[in-house]
């Protein structure tokens, strides 16, 4: 009875995959995981097809239901919302890894998707561009004077990584995201935000016409904007 059930959850899930056009991967044998996810499919489906050019490119998201933290974050006492995102190059799949306690982090993994695509034909990331270098340098200003006004003290690894140009672009883009579609379920961040991500809220409050105007060219080119590669795939060529 019970690898049945595995089996039928396997199915399932393979069946959601190709309809979501995203790989679905999650411990078949944890009841809190795959109800969680079957739960919420049309949230999922919503947040997926606000990034169609990441639909059927192999894209996996996996869920998992650990404490596990992120590396950066092991030495701080709060529990902490986590993700991972592998960009996959040769035969290595592009990924998102999110712990279901840290749901709300799926649109900032989606954040780096964004940063990193098709960045061999843009020769960088869009977090370490000359458009960017304002906002990053809001951020980087006011989470200095968040810390300062709260007594924080955090160490020298994880503040370098609070301030990394890849990590201020995720937090802001989610941010972005949040304040274009709304909070669901899924997407609702848990509170109290730690420091880096209540300074991401802070910012986009302060500096939201800026930061929209930015994100708005961004979020467009890369989702909904038809490129070359695009538009011989629709016209059945290749390059």
């Amino acid at each position: 009875m019970f690898k049945t059930k595995q089996k039928k959850r396997k199915l399932e899930l393979r069946k959601l995959s190709e309809e979501l056009g995203v790989t679905i991967e999650l411990d078949y044998e944890n009841d809190k995981a795959y109800n969680y996810i079957i739960e919420n499919v049309d949230l999922l489906r919503d947040i997926i097809d606000s990034f169609p050019k990441f639909k059927n490119k192999g894209l996996v998201i996996k869920f998992k239901d650990t404490e596990k933290r992120p590396i950066a974050y092991k030495h701080q006492r709060q529990p902490l919302e986590s993700g991972e995102t592998t960009i996959g190059t040769g035969n290595l799949q592009t990924s998102i890894e999110i712990e279901l306690a840290g749901i709300s982090s799926l649109i900032h993994e989606f954040g780096h998707l964004v940063d990193e695509y098709e960045i061999k034909n843009r020769n960088s990331l869009y977090s370490e561009t000359s458009d960017y270098a304002l906002i990053n340098h809001l951020y980087k200003e006011t989470l200095s004077k968040e810390l300062k006004a709260s007594n924080t003290q955090l160490t020298h690894d994880l503040k370098r990584y609070s301030e990394l140009n890849v990590e201020t672009f995720a937090r802001l883009f989610q941010q972005y995201y949040l304040d274009l579609y709304g909070e669901n379920e899924l997407t609702r961040m848990k509170k109290p935000l730690d420091i880096a991500d209540e300074t991401a809220r802070k910012v986009y409050q302060e500096h939201k016409e800026l930061i929209d105007n930015y994100f708005d060219e961004v979020y467009y080119n890369v989702q909904f904007e038809p490129n070359l590669l695009d538009l011989n795939e629709q016209l059945g060529r290749s390059l």
